[in-house]
Order: C-alpha cells, then structure tokens, then sequence
C-alpha cells in the first residue's frame, strides 16, 4: 500500500490520466458515444427476482392477478389513536 501511495504522489498526473481513461472506458459501457444513446436499462420488475416456483413469487402471481396489476399505494396515518374498533365504539372521531 505504501508503494501505491508513493507512485501516486510521485506521479500525480499519471494516476489523474489512468483514471480519466478508465472513467472513458465505464461511461462507453453505458452510453453508446457515437450516438449518445444510453445503453443501461433498469427493469424494476419484481418477476425477474424471484425464482420460477417459489411459494412468494406464486403469491405475488396470485395477488396481481386477483387485484389486476402490482401497483400500491402507501397510506400514513397519523395522530395518537390510530388503530381503534369500530364496531366496540372506540372511534374518538367518530363521536
């Protein structure tokens, strides 16, 4: 480690050219530079990470197909008495 260090502060604009050679060679992986296109893709399916006759991706199959796609909706409930039953009268909004 004290020889990479020593070669880095020996020969700072060597290091600074490998890197600016290294960061040329990433970003053509994931942008075509002849035409600017974007190469990298992000599938944010949640199919693809579960494995093919797993019980929790049979259950997921299930849910979409019951309730018709895998969209949510995060609901956030706040204030002191959140949970309450409606059918014992607990509902102090509900007076």
């Amino acid at each position: 480690m004290q020889w990479f260090a020593r070669q880095v502060t020996q020969r700072p604009w060597t290091f600074v050219l490998l890197l600016m050679v290294l960061s040329v060679v990433a970003l053509q992986g994931m942008v075509d530079l002849r035409s600017g296109q974007i190469r990298l893709s992000i599938d944010p399916a949640l199919e693809r990470l579960l494995p093919e006759g797993d019980a929790k991706r049979r259950f997921y199959n299930e849910a979409r197909r019951k309730f018709g796609s895998d969209e949510f909706i995060l609901l956030v409930l706040d204030g002191e008495e959140v949970f309450f039953d409606l059918h014992a009268g607990a509902c102090p909004a509900c007076d």
